[in-house]
């Protein structure tokens, strides 16, 4: 259901995945894409927006966001900091994003998930779910996580993954770091995984 007149997006440059296009409008209806169509073919009752020759673009989709607004979501895994970030990073054009906690304690993980829990079913500010980046990491390849925070998973902390309850998750591990069996595992409760951090 739409709701308000359809708006057509013109005047700009629009890239619409596949090529560049001018002398097109975008149209949208409520917050959904409607059609791209010719400048001549906007429908008579829509509103125009001159997009002043800027780019018009899909939103940029980043699933590993630290922080930013000066705001870290690993250090301060809060609702408060879910939208200091999300603000930050829509200025760039990040439209849908995956808040990123590096190797940490349990307790970070658990009020990780908890924040986003707190966004509940209103604006979300983009979040799409939850990325864990490590802490079961091979110390060999730890980058900037801190060595005495890399371990190999606990029930726990295998439970708390996978617990999503309608969140996406993203975990980065390294392979070698988890027992066989792990990764099916946790492909099969509808995590995704990725290998990072790897001396494999």
């Amino acid at each position: 259901m739409t709701t308000g007149p359809v708006i057509a997006l013109v005047g700009g440059i629009l890239h619409s995945g596949d090529a560049v296009l001018q002398d097109r409008a975008l149209l949208l209806a409520g917050p959904k894409v409607q059609a791209i169509v010719p400048i001549s073919d906007v429908p008579a009752g829509a509103k125009r927006v001159d997009a002043g020759g800027r780019t018009i673009a899909p939103g940029f989709i980043d699933l590993q966001i630290n922080g930013g607004g000066g705001r870290l979501f690993g250090a301060d895994p809060s609702p408060g900091s879910i939208e200091r970030i999300a603000a930050a990073h829509a200025k760039y054009g990040v439209t849908a994003w995956l808040p990123t906690v590096i190797s940490a304690d349990l307790a970070h993980m658990r009020a990780a998930r908890a924040a986003l829990r707190d966004l509940g079913n209103g604006d979300r500010h983009g979040v799409l779910g939850v990325h864990f980046e490590g802490p079961w990491l091979n110390p060999l390849r730890k980058g900037v996580h801190a060595e005495a925070l890399l371990r190999r998973p606990t029930a726990a902390e295998l439970g708390l993954v996978a617990d999503g309850r309608g969140l996406r998750t993203l975990v980065t591990l390294a392979p070698e770091q988890v027992e066989p069996g792990v990764i099916a595992g946790l492909v099969r409760q509808g995590v995704k995984v990725a290998a990072g951090h790897s001396a494999a």
